[in-house]
């Protein structure tokens, strides 16, 4: 082997080498974990009050470790006034445990702070969903299927309403668009970013949307994503403006199928509402 090959290996190896340890322990595990900042405005918050609202999607939790302590310590930094979750936390009854963990230690983190949750299609197919259902009730999460909560932060009404995820022959209830409260500001959670579009042309004065699902494609190769799930067409990740209607699909903090993350670090959203 001539010396310029050997230096070609070399490099080559080295490149290797710093992918693999980005795909299967820096992303993956939370190490390079991404706060987004999101203003939103509205008139009737008062000056100078920002309320922070911190969005968690598809934890796909499977064991307690380094992953859930660096998110929880992301939070308790941020020290939000709600938490909201958007589906995804468990692949099978055996992620019920540690999912539990999880939430326990929220809690003694974080505080009785609201915490909002709708279900994403992992959730349904997790052969789980009683005992995820019942681990929410016993931590206190308000848990949103079709239907909305009114909430009042720093004399600031929210109506909050969720729909789970569209997958598995789910009964879609788009009229419950019509029973929310006009003086609110509205805020949709959703699962699959695509059911923006049914939600928008429903109601035109929706604040914000917030999804998750896709992941940001969890697998990027020079920013072309190598696969999307069913449901992520037009909203793939990130923010979108329709109207008066901020879209916002986060990657996401989990892996699903395979354990791996390349060039879709994990997203935690942080929405500060504010006037303007």
């Amino acid at each position: 082997m001539t010396p310029l090959a050997r230096k070609i290996l070399a490099i080559i190896s080295i490149i290797t080498i710093i992918i693999a340890f980005d795909a299967f322990i820096l992303e993956p595990w939370c190490i390079l974990l991404t706060v987004t900042n999101l203003d939103i405005f509205d008139s009737r918050i008062t000056a100078g009050e920002v309320i922070k609202i911190v969005q968690l999607s598809d934890l796909h939790v499977n064991r307690y470790g380094l992953k859930e302590d660096r998110i929880i310590s992301t939070i308790q930094n941020i020290n939000p006034n709600i938490i909201v979750m958007t589906g995804d936390y468990i692949q099978s009854v055996r992620d019920i445990e540690p999912l539990e963990k999880f939430l326990q230690k929220i809690r003694e983190n974080i505080g009785n702070i609201p915490i909002i949750a709708i279900l994403g299609n992992w959730d349904f197919s997790s052969d789980a969903l009683d005992s995820l259902k019942n681990i929410f009730d016993k931590h206190d999460l308000i848990l949103l299927n079709n239907t909305f909560i009114n909430i009042k932060v720093k004399n600031l009404n929210i109506t909050f309403l969720g729909f789970n995820s569209i997958q598995n022959n789910y009964n879609l209830d788009i009229n419950v668009l019509d029973k929310l409260p006009m003086e609110n500001i509205i805020i949709v959670l959703i699962h699959e970013p695509i059911l923006s579009n049914i939600i928008i042309e429903k109601r035109k004065d929706i604040k914000l949307i917030l999804a998750g699902h896709c992941h940001g494609g969890q697998i990027k190769i020079f920013n072309n994503y190598v696969f999307l799930p069913e449901g992520c067409e037009m909203y793939p990740e990130g923010l979108y403006r329709i109207n008066n209607t901020t879209i916002y699909t986060s990657r996401g903090l989990g892996t699903s199928i395979f354990p791996i993350r390349f060039m879709s670090p994990p997203e935690i959203v942080v929405i500060n509402l504010k006037n303007k």
